[in-house]
This record gives C-alpha cells, structure tokens and sequence, in this order.
C-alpha cells in the first residue's frame, strides 16, 4: 500500500533529522549556510521549542499503525486516519510554502518527508472508505483544527533557537583567578611577531580573566568591546556562527573584537571527547594550524579566516594548511602529530570550556553570560552583544 511505505519513508526521514539535530552535527551533504542548516537549525524547525521532527514520529506512526490490517478497519480508524492525512497534507503545504516564500532556502531532506507525506495523504484519502457522510464535515474541522494550532504556535509563539546563560553575580576583582596564559607559540618567527597591547579581558563576570596577546583575535586588538568565542574548525555551526561573527565585525569595525579560543572535538588533544565522529578527525591539526598562525602571525591569519569562510562548509584541512603556508609559511610540519606546546594552548582553552560550564561549540563568552545554540542573524546577535555592553545604570540615594 502507497500510504504504508511512503509513510515508512517519511517516518525513518524524521527519525533521521531528529537524531542529527539532537547530536548537533550537520546533515550530509549540507553546509551551515545551505537550506538544510538554515532550516534545521532556524525558528521554523520549532514549535514551542518541540522540534517539528519529534512532532512527525508519532503522527506517521499513527498512520502505520491505521493501514496495519487495512480491510479490518473500524469506522473510528477510517475517520482517525483521514483526519492524519489532512494534518499531513497540510502540514506539508505549510512547510513548502515556509521554503518557498519565508526563508527562500530549500532543506532537500525536509522536502522529501513532505513529498512522501504529500503522496501518503493522498493515498489515504483517495481510498473507499464507509465514513458517514456527516463525518465529513467533523473530520475537516478536527484536521483544520490541528493546522492551526501548528501554523498559530510556530508564528505567534516561534521557538527559541539559542540561550543566553547568566553567570550569577560579578566576582570581585581581587579575587579574580585568570586562567593560566598559553606557552610560547613556536611557530612564531621573530620578524613576524605580533604588536602587544598587554590587555586583560574579564569576561562571564570575572570568572574567565584572558590575556587577548596570546590568543588568535579577529578585530582590532585595541577595540574597547571584546569577546571569546570557543569553537571547532570542523564544526558545521561552529562555520555558521563564523560567518555571523564576520558580519558583525564588520557593522562594528574598529569597537569589537573577538578572542578565539578552539576547542577540537577530538579526543586526540581535547581528553574531555568521548566518543571521535568522523568529521573531526583532524579537528587537532586544524586547532594547532590556526593557533601557530594566528598568534604569529595576525595579517597572514586574517587573510587566511577570509579564506576559511568563504564556503558554506568548514574547508578541508589540506587546503587550509596550503593556504596558511602560502601567506605565512609558518611550519613545514603540517600539525597532523601532537606538539607539546600547541598541545598545551589547546588545553588551555578546553579549560576554558569547561569553567564556563558550556554543554557544545560554539559557544560565546560575554562579559556577564555566555550564547549557545543557533542565533539567526546578525541583527539578533548583535543585540546580545550589545546588551552585554550597555552602560550599568546609576542609582542616586536621595537623602
């Protein structure tokens, strides 16, 4: 039966989705910026805060379970399932028609569960079945009925894709514990060493204390605004939340800036992985090329992150090494063997990570908070950093 494999299909297409989203990996064959990233990870993917995935597995297995004995069914089951095909169809309609007209960007997984809907819903309402005829009516209204209730929360009350964590009260600053600076980087010739402003950055309420000189940094290193942002070169958002970072540097040239703090999701340099997926392989490599440019060499690495964010994915490692070699040159070694002092800035920064009590990269340290998840755009992310910065206002004891 068409309604019975084709909602197979679309129930196994959910299941998928779900699982990547709850793992935070990408989809394959889908880059941060792609429709499926924008739409899996974006407001549309919600309804209050339910991933509209978790919401398709029971209604598809409610259809299996209705076409199970199809010849044996009751009236009730015949009504139940018309009613699913009309929140299907629909359902699959709304979604296009979001694609289409909304975000303008198209999730090939998201339309093949609509299209395998679209064909099972059909099926079932194309079949002869013995429903009343003054079921009809009620069986509209219960489908419309649970349209509306998906269409009116995902549009009046859209799903938050991302959390701002308070760190609770300002730490004093005589009691301040900066974490310890990074060794020399020995990848650093002395023609090329990098100007050093001596700064101290307090942030996430004085509990994280760095010193900008020992880190890569994007920005000006005079910019009186500054953040951390803890990442994976391999990391799908982590490459989202990059391109979104550029873009705000730039509305905030010359007054932001933002220190960056990898943290590689493999356990071959970060003792805090667990289980090693395929995609961060050479996560390490990547951590120790980025910090021997970066801090070696500011120009070549601001060069060299144009060229990282140039594509909807995180580029491969080969070519990332190419290009640093072709502005710098800053090792023959290619950072694919464990190194004692690069090792041990990485370490400095899983550190980090696990004193700011992040659960996944990216993540964004703020003076008083720290930003995980999915921020949709720059508009919204500066209005976090923004807020972080604002003045605290003044309170006059009359007497």
């Amino acid at each position: 039966m068409m309604a019975t494999a084709f909602s197979f299909v679309a129930l196994g297409l959910s299941l998928f989705l779900l699982s990547v989203g709850k793992s935070g990996r990408g989809l394959p064959g889908c880059g941060a910026n792609s429709g499926c990233g924008t739409l899996t990870k974006g407001r549309w993917a919600l309804w209050l805060g339910i991933p509209t995935a978790a919401l398709a597995i029971p209604v598809y297995l409610a259809v299996l379970i209705g076409m199970w004995g199809e010849q044996g069914h009751s009236e009730l089951r015949q009504q139940a399932l018309q009613v699913l095909a009309i929140w299907i169809a629909g359902s699959a309609i709304w979604f296009i028609a979001l694609q289409a007209l909304v975000v303008r960007r198209y999730c090939v997984y998201c339309l093949l569960i609509h299209a395998c809907g679209l064909v099972s819903a059909a099926s079932i309402l194309a079949m002869r079945q013995s429903v009343p005829v003054g079921s009809h009516c009620g069986i509209l209204v219960v489908g419309m009925a649970g349209l509306a209730l998906l269409i009116g929360g995902q549009v009046l009350l859209p799903g938050r894709t991302f959390a701002v964590e308070s760190s609770g009260p300002v730490v004093p600053a005589e009691s301040l514990a900066a974490v310890a600076a990074p060794p020399p980087n020995p990848a650093a010739p002395e023609p090329l060493a990098r100007t050093l402003t001596h700064r101290t950055i307090s942030l996430l309420s004085g509990k994280i204390v760095l010193e900008p000189d020992t880190w890569p940094l994007l920005g000006e290193p005079t910019a009186p605004q500054v953040v951390a942002w803890m990442f994976d070169y391999t990391c799908v958002e982590c490459h989202y939340m990059h391109q979104l970072l550029h873009q705000a540097l730039e509305k905030r040239k010359g007054t932001l800036a933002v220190i960056l703090l990898p943290v590689p999701a493999n356990s071959a340099c970060n003792p805090t992985v667990k289980h090693n997926l395929v995609e961060h392989t050479l996560a390490c490599a990547y951590a120790r090329l980025g910090l021997a440019l970066g801090v070696a060499n500011p120009a070549a690495y601001q060069l060299w992150d144009e060229f990282l964010r140039g594509e909807s994915v995180p580029q491969p490692y080969g070519l990332a090494l190419k290009k640093a070699q072709q502005l710098a040159d800053p090792s023959r070694d290619d950072f694919r063997m464990p190194n004692q002092l690069l090792d041990a800035q990485i370490l400095a920064a899983v550190q980090i990570f696990q004193q700011t009590h992040a659960q996944t990269t990216p993540a964004l340290i703020l003076p008083t908070a720290i930003l995980t998840g999915h921020v949709p755009d720059v508009t919204g992310l500066l209005k976090i950093i923004d807020r972080q910065f604002q003045p605290i206002p003044q309170i006059t004891v009359l007497r």
